[in-house]
């Protein structure tokens, strides 16, 4: 693995390097003139060398841009119409091209499965209430980010990543990626000591990909080894500074879901989650102000370690949520069958709920669609769990995201890009072991 890995860290790294000298050079010209110069020279430059680097290390270029995955919020954006692509964006849909050909001419196998359908369904449900939705700009732009991009990396991953050596690469990029963002979470937490914001990534999406990363590190055994052993200390105190409760919950008692799981059991632990947080979700819309508390403590604790321990911040944290499940299932309630589509309210950026998200966005077409794509995907891998530690890992990542979106949602951020990337590497493992 170590010739490869040097292999994709000189070819991306070198163009890396000539990206960030343009950038400089961007700067110094000035923003205007930089546009004009970017346009005409720069671009199909970039464009040449691009394809060169995917002509010597594709798989490089996946491992590249998952490492870059963590900063895609902030760093080298280009807005393009009402689109903002990234280096992530950009690479994920042109390695789609680069799947696509290797499958008309390569002689690449791609085994079509119900759960393709499945995503191909939720894509067409989107796209039908994002046409209807009234802030079409809007929701298309969501539904880019939040469908397209997700499902275009599912499909990269499944295609690309063939063999043992390529799987754990890109696996170990991913966490490169996180462990350099982690150190930037921990700087900042310590200088503030408030949960922040982390180049423009919320804390939801900073604790998201920690768990990924601290689970990838712990079960798989690569903590033993002392870089994994640094790494699993940086990411669990960038863990910390987000002061994510549900999630610091379910490193706790991932032990017991992690050996539920390997026993076979993940279909069960999903269907489970599933059916109880949509009866308490549904109990909560009906009753939102059933978790008033008497001590509104928000602005004084909401930001420090204070919210891991006071319980009226959790109940105020539950109170507000409820009346968002509320207004969303009122939302849906008028377009029950394909959903409102995604938008930005006045007041939430989200719903803080999958259940009311999926039904509030996708109408009951969407929810059936998102609830079934999951559930089937466990009830497809709870049996390779049982003898293959990644696959189950990878149950307990997706296990742990859904659940913590009870509570902070699902469709929004970070989160359904490292979920549909983890079913990819699920998929891409099948191939590997049977």
């Amino acid at each position: 693995m170590g010739v490869y890995l040097k292999r994709t860290i000189l070819v991306y790294g070198i163009f890396a390097i000539i990206l960030a000298l343009e950038l400089l050079l961007g700067k110094t010209v000035g923003v205007e003139e930089s546009k004009s110069i970017y346009l005409l020279y720069i671009l199909p430059i970039n464009a040449v060398l691009l394809a060169a680097a995917i002509c010597t290390d594709a798989l490089g270029l996946l491992c590249a841009i998952l490492a870059f995955l963590p900063f895609s919020r902030e760093f080298f954006q280009v807005e393009i119409g009402v689109i903002t692509f990234n280096p992530y964006t950009l690479g994920v849909i042109g390695l789609s091209l680069v799947a696509f050909y290797r499958i008309l001419f390569k002689g690449y196998k791609y085994s079509f499965r119900y759960y393709d359908l499945i995503i191909i369904l939720i894509g067409v449900t989107f796209l039908i209430s994002t046409i209807r939705s009234e802030t079409i700009f809007d929701s298309g732009f969501l539904a880019f980010h939040s469908i397209f991009i997700p499902v275009i990396s599912y499909f990269v991953i499944r295609t690309m990543v063939r063999n043992e050596d390529e799987y754990r690469r890109c696996i170990i990029f991913l966490i490169g990626g996180i462990s350099l963002f982690g150190i930037e979470a921990i700087i900042r937490f310590v200088a503030t000591r408030e949960r922040v914001s982390i180049f423009s990534m919320p804390f939801i999406g900073i604790a998201t990909m920690s768990v990924t990363a601290i689970f990838y590190l712990a079960y798989s055994g690569w903590w033993k080894k002392v870089p994994g052993l640094l790494s699993l200390l940086i990411i669990s105190g960038a863990l910390f500074s987000t002061l994510s409760r549900l999630y610091f919950a379910s490193v706790v008692v991932s032990p017991i879901l992690y050996r539920l799981i390997r026993k076979g059991k993940g279909f069960f632990l999903m269907l489970l989650m599933i059916t109880m947080t949509l009866i308490l979700t549904l109990w909560l819309s009906l009753y939102p102000g059933i978790f008033k508390s008497t001590h509104f403590e928000k602005e004084k604790g909401e930001k420090t370690a204070a919210r891991l321990m006071n319980i009226n911040l959790w109940k105020e944290a539950l109170h507000w949520r409820a009346f968002s499940y509320h207004e969303g299932i009122g939302n849906f309630a008028s377009a029950p069958v394909f959903g409102v589509g995604l938008y930005k309210g006045k007041v939430y950026v989200t719903r803080h709920n999958f259940h009311v998200e999926w039904l509030e966005y996708g109408g009951i077409v969407g929810y059936l669609l998102y609830t079934g794509s999951f559930l089937l995907h466990f009830l497809s891998f709870s049996a390779y769990a049982s003898f293959d530690r990644f696959i189950a890992i990878n149950l307990l990542i997706l296990l742990v995201i859904l659940s913590n979106g009870f509570t902070n949602g699902f469709m929004h951020g970070i989160m359904p890009c490292i979920a549909f990337i983890i079913i990819g590497f699920n998929e891409a493992r099948r191939k590997m072991i049977t």
